[in-house]
């Protein structure tokens, strides 16, 4: 799909005056990779610091370290919270979920989804493949 740039000639950076729109089924672009993520979010949730969190994370790349800063450790909460918070879209993950509300702590719900969608299935790629063929968006 592409779309005209309705700017003024002046007000735009480049000559183009086209530009494409990605639809929003597809995946969001994350600098680390889902299972990264989860790792982190993991690491981080089971009472570690976040200059712990950097340590353990420097040996999550696969070619170079990974280097991360507090900003990173803090979004890879919020994508695995949003995430945590769109599984009742699809039916048939409202059992899951209903299972992580029993629990006391808000951690403790989170270390638990991340631990239910690292062992689902044939990993959580499958679930987010899963999420998206029932609910028309993506879970990560």
């Amino acid at each position: 799909m592409r779309f005209e740039c309705q700017a003024p000639v002046g007000m735009r950076k480049n000559k183009d005056r086209t530009f494409s729109l990605l639809p929003a089924q597809l995946v969001p672009y994350q600098h680390l990779c889902i299972s990264a993520i989860l790792k982190i979010a993991q690491f981080y949730l089971s009472g570690n610091s976040v200059r712990e969190v950097c340590d353990e994370a420097s040996g999550l790349g696969e070619k170079e370290p990974l280097c991360l800063n507090p900003a990173q450790i803090k979004r890879s909460l919020v994508i695995i919270q949003q995430a945590f918070n769109r599984l009742p879209l699809v039916p048939e993950f409202k059992a899951a979920f209903k299972t992580f509300l029993r629990l006391d702590a808000h951690f403790e719900r989170l270390r638990a989804f991340i631990h239910w969608a690292q062992n689902y299935l044939k990993g959580v790629a499958a679930l987010a493949v899963k999420f998206w063929s029932l609910s028309g968006c993506f879970l990560f």
